[in-house]
């Protein structure tokens, strides 16, 4: 009888050990829809959603990421002649000497001259999805790392219909499967009768 027993509590277990292997792969599958790609500021991106301040959006092929700004970059430039006459002025769109901040200077016939970049340009993180749209502003040093998680943006959305799709059909799949898993109880069925049969037998020796 102990041996009959065994084996249907071995049929159970690896019945139930198939269902769970199942079930852990349904749950992988889905969460591919949210892996986490890169975040930027207050804006965090997964294969399909952007998050802005704890607000989720759908990504797909129709979704639009650009970066706006306001302002300019321009220059100021000021002189000085030995009779102590200052000007100044500013060069806006033109060739700039320096970084931002920096100060040129240089003499020429007993003339000082110096010239200091800035920028005063605001620049802003936009996407509009199907679900809504968002802004978030952005620092001007921080300009290069912008334009990099941009780009990322825009082909994780370009992908992100393909992959809910493929997403979908496998989840479906892996559905159907356990399904039928569920619905196989053959072994333990066959154990089950296998175990009443030796108590049967059992009870009729008693």
């Amino acid at each position: 009888m102990r041996g009959a027993n065994r084996d249907l509590a071995a049929a159970k277990r690896d019945r139930n050990g198939k269902i769970k292997e199942i079930e852990k792969s349904i749950s992988s599958t889905k969460r591919k829809l949210t892996r986490s790609v890169d975040a930027f500021r207050d804006v965090r991106l997964t294969a399909t959603t952007i998050a802005c301040k704890g607000k989720n959006y759908s990504l797909s092929s129709r979704t639009i990421a650009e970066i706006n700004s306001t302002g300019s970059v321009y220059t100021t430039v000021s002189s000085k002649n030995s009779t102590g006459v200052s000007v100044t002025g500013a060069l806006v769109g033109g060739a700039i000497a320096g970084p931002i901040g920096a100060v040129v200077a240089g003499k020429k016939d007993k003339t000082s001259v110096s010239s200091k970049v800035h920028d005063d340009r605001k620049l802003f993180f936009c996407v509009s999805c199907d679900d809504g749209a968002f802004s978030a502003e952005i620092r001007p040093e921080e300009e290069k790392g912008a334009f990099e998680f941009l780009a990322l943006v825009r082909s994780t959305a370009a992908s992100a219909d393909a992959l809910r799709e493929t997403v979908e059909r496998e989840t479906a799949e892996l559905g159907r499967l356990l399904e039928e898993r569920q619905a196989d109880t053959q072994e333990i069925d066959r154990c089950t009768e296998k175990a009443a049969a030796v108590q049967k037998t059992l009870d009729d020796l008693v």
